[in-house]
């Protein structure tokens, strides 16, 4: 995983942040609002969506990926910066690595590898 990660990063696909960058931010929200290209958009009850530049133009929500797993914008809430060893942050379609894209997808994408998960 770490191989993959310093891979994508080589490669200049995306955003990058490792749990040092992490550690620092006070909230998930923190986390994402400070990376290039990335909205945030407000849901119900709080939450918040990834948003990410569209193919089509205008923005569309971002692919969510949690420990190798998909998973849903909200599931991002239960998790806190500190909890996090890496998180990628694909911009644009063509950026996702493969392992990360389905035929669904028409956006990018956040990858979020947690501490527990890399023990």
């Amino acid at each position: 995983l770490i191989e993959e990660f310093a891979e994508n990063k080589r490669q200049g696909f995306g955003s990058f942040l490792d749990s040092t960058a992490l550690g620092r931010r006070p909230t998930m929200n923190s986390v994402f609002s400070g990376l290039p290209g990335v909205e945030l958009a407000r849901q119900a009850f709080g939450k918040f969506a990834i948003m990410l530049p569209s193919v089509r133009g205008g923005k569309c929500a971002a692919s969510i990926w949690i420990d190798g797993i998909r998973m849903q914008s909200e599931d991002l809430d239960i998790l806190r910066p500190e909890d996090i060893a890496v998180l990628q942050v694909f911009r644009r379609e063509f950026q996702v690595p493969s392992r990360y894209w389905t035929p669904q997808s028409d956006c990018g994408a956040a990858v979020v590898w947690t501490k527990s998960a890399l023990r």
